[in-house]
């Protein structure tokens, strides 16, 4: 996991630097439980005051939390209700996406669940770095 605040410059490096240590290690993860890959935000334990941090996590879902290799951490995300949309296009443009989430929840007269965690679902539509990705991003919602 890595400690993240949006204020920061460079924070979208801090958020592959997590992924790229991720990478490596995949084949470690004896417990894993099918293909997709997560990239987790909590905020419940990483807010502090407006300065939008929080903690973020890569990785796979596994069966159970025992036998995570040395260095890892097991995270449950709890059950929530989700609003779920796609990101289309490439990473770097997810904080136009994130801006999008946030209209759409108001037109839609839903709050966000900031107590949970939110998420993203990286499956076989991810492309690194290329104009055609997508994945989908679940933020937690109130209701």
């Amino acid at each position: 996991p890595v400690k993240v605040s949006l204020k920061e410059p460079g924070y979208q490096k801090k958020i592959m630097g997590s992924w790229q240590a991720l990478m490596p290690r995949v084949a470690e993860i004896k417990n894993r439980k099918g293909s997709l890959f997560y990239g987790v935000c909590n905020i419940a334990e990483g807010i502090e005051g407006d300065d939008c941090s929080f903690e973020n996590i890569a990785g796979v879902e596994v069966r159970s939390a025992e036998g995570i290799p040395e260095g890892m951490k097991a995270q449950k995300v709890p059950a929530a209700k989700y609003f779920v949309v796609t990101h289309k296009g490439r990473v770097e443009k997810i904080g136009e996406t994130y801006c999008e989430v946030e209209k759409d929840l108001k037109k839609l007269g839903l709050e966000e669940d900031r107590s949970k965690m939110f998420f993203e679902l990286y499956d076989e539509r991810f492309k690194e770095n290329s104009d055609d990705s997508e994945f989908d991003i679940y933020s937690a919602i109130k209701g």
